[in-house]
């Protein structure tokens, strides 16, 4: 049996009548995303492009899947990437590590999620794989992706800030994006990021039990 991770498996909305810079751009903006994300993980997140819109992102540390998942969709929105993206989380072991990229990764967590984005009811852009997945991330995934679909430009920009670990103040916030510590408050209160602080508090609180 091998480690216990989560993957994401995604694909771009709307890519067949997209122009390839703009797939181009949008990968770029994911790819930067995921990379940073690995400093979360204490292992790089390998995300790796497949079938020309779809890709994998390794997960190494389970309990921070929904903050990383929040934190890709916010980095999309905050740079204007093009495009967005489906993505569809599951978590399991994996068998096989494989090389540089997750081309020749294998394992139950790839498995799940691969098949939880082939399922994916349309007009849904996140969901989980229905086995090994918290019961109380099963029940938020509907509502936060309701929510982040309405963050703009602004409110992204302040959630991503927040979600990296260790979250800043919201005075710190302010100072960085040379806003007032009131403006910084209106955004996230705005992106309804005090319910997914506590959700989050909830989920990681539970996964390190």
């Amino acid at each position: 049996m091998g480690a216990e991770v989560a993957v994401l498996t995604g694909d771009l909305i709307g890519s067949s009548r997209a122009v390839p810079a703009a797939v181009d751009r949008t990968f770029q903006v994911l790819a930067d995303a995921a990379g940073r994300l690995g400093a979360w993980h204490g292992a790089t997140t390998r995300l790796t492009r497949f079938r020309g819109d779809g890709w994998h992102c390794l997960l190494a540390r389970p309990n921070l899947a929904f903050r990383s998942c929040l934190y890709l969709i916010a980095a999309l929105r905050a740079a204007e990437a093009p495009l967005e993206t489906r993505l569809a989380l599951g978590f399991g072991s994996m068998t096989r590590a494989g090389g540089a990229t997750l081309a020749d990764a294998d394992g139950p967590a790839f498995h799940r999620s691969g098949r939880a984005l082939d399922a994916m009811p349309r007009g849904r852009r996140f969901t989980t794989a229905d086995k090994a997945t918290p019961a109380a991330l099963t029940a938020v995934v509907p509502l936060a992706d309701w929510v982040t679909r309405r963050w703009t430009l602004a409110q992204a920009e302040a959630v991503m800030a927040m979600l990296t670990p260790p979250s800043p103040t919201q005075r710190e916030l302010a100072e960085s994006l040379g806003l007032t510590q009131q403006s910084v408050s209106e955004r996230l209160d705005a992106a309804g990021f005090w319910a997914f602080s506590e959700t989050l508090s909830v989920l990681e609180g539970e996964s390190r039990a």
